[in-house]
């Protein structure tokens, strides 16, 4: 937290739909008055917000169902076995590092699922949904392309709450999210996107999560 702090975010950006719901929650936990839900939203969102005196955090998020079912049902049927042992071997990778986070700090876990070389690995196992097709069908590309659309419509959002060029915004979205956001950013020539790497350290001082 104290590594997120000091990067001094005037603008806090969350996973979340409902900016009604999130104004109060945030209003509720100011005031004394409820208790943090276990999310990453929450526990680092809001607790920072509150430190830092922020007014208000913001739900960037615009939910659109990514059918995954619908893509390992065409690579199954069409036996795509490179895409089905890829995809195997990141969910052991996934199980692996979730194992892992019980012995490491939040700064850590944070380092870790920013670090550029991991991200890069991510965003292309996604693009090889592209790659799976059913009988007569695009399955995986119609997939990929409604999971570029949500990450748009998430970075227009995103976009709006950026009012001036002193503004300094956090952003916490899943993993996932954060190859396309962070090429929107790079590609942006009135934007600069900011490592993580940069205000977290490995040796940390994070509290455990």
């Amino acid at each position: 937290m104290d590594g997120l702090a000091r990067f001094a975010p005037t603008r806090i950006a969350l996973e979340a739909t409902d900016d009604a719901h999130l104004a109060e929650r945030y209003a509720a936990y100011r005031a004394g008055t409820t208790a943090l839900a276990v999310s990453e939203r929450e526990q680092i969102g809001l607790r920072l917000a509150k430190r830092l005196g922020l007014p208000r955090v913001y739900a960037v998020d615009h939910k659109l169902d990514m059918d995954m079912a619908r893509v390992m049902k065409a690579a199954q049927e069409s036996g795509n076995r490179a895409f089905l042992a890829q995809f195997q071997q990141v969910m052991v990778e996934l199980e692996a590092f979730q194992a892992r986070q019980a012995t490491m700090t939040v700064g850590q876990i944070l380092l870790e699922m920013n670090d550029p070389a991991r991200l890069r690995r991510d965003g292309n196992l996604y693009l090889q949904l592209a790659r799976v097709r059913g009988t007569g069908a695009f399955d995986g590309a119609d997939v990929l392309a409604g999971w570029y659309q949500r990450n748009f419509r998430i970075f227009a959002n995103l976009i709006q709450i950026v009012e001036s060029p002193s503004d300094r915004v956090l952003v916490m979205f899943g993993a996932g999210h954060a190859p396309i956001l962070r090429e929107l950013v790079e590609s942006s020539p009135d934007l600069r996107l900011v490592e993580p790497a940069d205000y977290l350290t490995k040796q940390g001082g994070e509290a455990r999560p």
